[in-house]
């Protein structure tokens, strides 16, 4: 609709003398279609115009009434102009640009710009898990919308390949190695074995305080260089980025770096000595002195919680008090004397927190003042931290890519972790920085291995190519595909429903898929891996569907822009579809403002409906003749109207990374 806006601006600002590119934004599609397909509000208007204020805004609406736009007819609605556009000219304006535009929801304005998204980012030596899932696919929409508004993009695999645990991996496979190496050689996936020798070291080290010692052990040997370490970490990470590539070729995800943790070792020097040297990096309190605040902190929100029931029980001791606030007050009372023995025992164990003696060993770190506290960059035995590393990949971003943006998609609840570093920046005067964002998003909810309710990846995709086979198998209507076809088909409508299924919310709700009782707790495979209603394979089956109407065409009625009468397309339900597909870029832009990929999953369900809308009341390939309409010409408007909505249907998938299917 832009050509339209830019018309109706050029026509007000000769009007009003306000610059057409003021004017433009204050056009907003209309709410009511029937009024107008355009609207404007004349209340900033008649401000810009040197005239404000309510009874202005109504006389400037008049006067607006009278303007000759091409292809436009002006009405007006008290302060509210409308503008209802001759629906040839929308078919014409949209659908020439849906078939010349290559690929038609792109534009270039982020061009010349990188983002760089840090997404998935897996541990090492363990499984994908569904938390996994959410970064994966987020992260890689996000990539395509980017990609879409011209933006340079990389994409960044930050794998967790360093810390603690490998110490743990090393000290298991040093005493089960001779068992495990059998299992893998017999075809049991690496990452599976990798996670039993896990869990079975933890579970030894509760039992045995030697165990967790010599893990810390084996680990100070892989930071120093140990040629023995080096080798068995060496073997946990390429075999876990094995497995790990073999789940990203079922999704169709790659990254432009996989640039783990392990890659900053050696650059986290240069990050301290920088910290050094503008003066933030100073230190912290003992462990000691760390308890005892922790421990005064808890007696005084104790005390306050001990004080405000005592307070709440003399107010409701009161007999003149009113029954609504009786009653809020007795629901406090409540809420109080439930949380008191939570408070007590967190003094409790606070108290016992506290070492008995003062060992005056110091970390050193940013103070970032009341609210996040002071951030460790230095460990009292020398060690980094987590926010060392994240600082130092941060610079080493800034510096090799020159971002305007870095986006961390990273679950919700790792937002305390973000916001310390970002301050950090922020403080050393890294003006780049600006562009850092965490991209959060919500969880699996129910997910727990003690209730058999954790789901890893492996499990779920399998499950939900199975089932697509299936629901394949049992169609009435069979499409005739080959055995390695109706495979591929059901793993795309599989992946389909699992990346919809996870995209189609905002992305920072939480996701319940656990059902039943508390001691019975089992996970609703029928919702997760949904094929029907707003879904993966309901929005395939649309470009499917237009893609099998195309291959029915009459040989040589390809569609042709030149070759079509854009007045045969002007019924309701075609003009919806029609200004429906307008709105693409628009949408993908809106996406990108608010790093939210469901705002293109709810478009592209829009899109999917008014698509069926269509076809449910017009035919395609043998329109019904009506009096004077040439119906071979209608047959030809309406193909090409078929070939761009599966365009843009398929434009849309590509963008939440599902892929459009010619067949199923």
């Amino acid at each position: 609709m832009d050509v339209f806006v830019d018309r109706i601006a050029a026509a007000i600002s000769g009007k009003t003398g306000v610059a057409a590119s003021e004017v433009a934004p204050l056009i907003q599609t209309s709410n009511n279609p029937e009024r107008g397909d355009l609207a404007l509000a004349c209340f900033a208007l008649a401000g810009k115009a040197g005239t404000p204020g309510k009874d202005a805004a109504m006389a400037l609406a008049q006067t607006l009434v009278g303007l000759s736009i091409e292809e436009v007819e002006v009405s007006a609605a008290g302060p509210f102009v409308n503008f209802k556009l001759a629906p040839a000219a929308i078919a014409n304006d949209v659908l020439s640009r849906v078939w010349n535009q290559s690929p038609y929801g792109a534009s270039d304005e982020g061009a010349g710009q990188t983002v760089v998204i840090d997404f998935s980012s897996p541990n090492i030596a363990k499984p994908f898990h569904l938390g996994h899932l959410r970064s994966t696919v987020i992260g890689w929409s996000l990539r395509q919308i980017y990609r879409a508004l011209g933006y340079e993009v990389v994409g960044v695999n930050h794998l967790g390949d360093w810390g603690t645990q490998f110490g743990f991996m090393i000290t298991a496979w040093k005493r089960w190695g001779d068992e495990a190496m059998p299992r893998i050689e017999a075809g049991e996936r690496d990452v599976d074995v990798f996670v039993d020798l896990y869990v079975k070291i933890n579970e030894l080290a509760k039992k045995d305080p030697g165990v967790r010692e010599e893990a810390r052990s084996w680990f100070a040997k892989l930071e120093a260089g140990d040629e023995e370490a080096l080798k068995l970490w060496s073997f946990f990470v390429e075999r876990s980025k094995v497995e790990f590539q073999r789940i990203y070729d079922i999704l169709g995800i790659e990254h432009e770096s996989e640039r783990g943790e392990a890659f900053y070792n050696d650059k986290m020097p240069a990050t301290v000595e920088k910290l050094k040297a503008s003066g933030l990096l100073v230190e912290g309190m003992t462990q000691r002195e760390t308890a005892l605040s922790k421990l005064e902190r808890a007696e005084q929100k104790l005390e306050k919680s001990e004080l405000e029931l005592k307070q709440t029980e003399g107010k409701l001791a009161d007999e003149s008090l009113k029954d609504k606030a009786r009653k809020k007050l007795s629901k406090r009372q409540g809420k109080l004397q439930g949380e008191l023995p939570k408070l007590v025992k967190t003094v409790e164990r606070a108290r016992e927190a506290v070492p008995a003696d003062e060992d005056g060993l110091r970390p050193q770190g940013v103070d970032l003042g009341e609210g996040m506290g002071f951030a460790i960059l230095i460990k009292v035995n020398g060690g980094t931290t987590y926010t060392t590393r994240d600082v130092t990949a941060a610079y080493y971003r800034a510096e090799t890519y020159s971002p305007s943006k870095v986006l961390y998609v990273v679950g919700q609840d790792q937002r305390d972790h973000f916001l310390p570093w970002f301050k950090i920046l922020e403080a050393m005067g890294e003006t780049w920085a600006k562009g850092f964002s965490h991209i959060g998003f919500g969880k699996y909810k129910g997910m727990s291995t003690r209730q058999g309710t954790a789901v890893f990846l492996d499990e779920v995709l399998e499950k939900a190519r199975a089932r697509a086979a299936e629901a394949a198998a049992a169609a009435t209507k069979k499409v005739e595909l080959s055995e390695e076809e109706r495979e591929q088909v059901a793993q795309a409508i599989g992946t389909g429903a699992i990346k919809f299924f996870d995209l189609k919310a905002d992305r920072q709700k939480d996701i319940d898929i656990v059902v039943g009782p508390e001691d019975a707790r089992v996970i609703d495979w029928d919702r997760l891996l949904n094929l029907k209603g707003d879904s993966g394979p309901y929005l395939q089956f649309a470009h499917a569907r237009l893609a099998g109407i195309l291959a029915k065409a009459p040989e040589g009625s390809a569609p042709s822009l030149d070759a079509i009468d854009f007045e045969l397309l002007g019924e309701s339900e075609t003009l919806a579809l029609i200004k429906v597909m307008g709105e693409f870029l628009p949408k993908i832009r809106q996406a990108a403002e608010q790093n939210e990929p469901s705002v293109i999953s709810r478009y592209v369900l829009d899109l999917a409906a008014k698509t069926h809308q269509f076809l449910a009341h017009q035919r395609v390939l043998t329109p019904i003749p009506q009096e004077g309409v040439d119906t071979e010409a209608l047959a030809r408007a309406r193909l090409f109207l078929v070939a761009c909505s599966k365009k843009t249907i398929a434009e849309a998938l590509d963008l939440l990374g599902i892929e459009a299917l010619e067949k199923m």
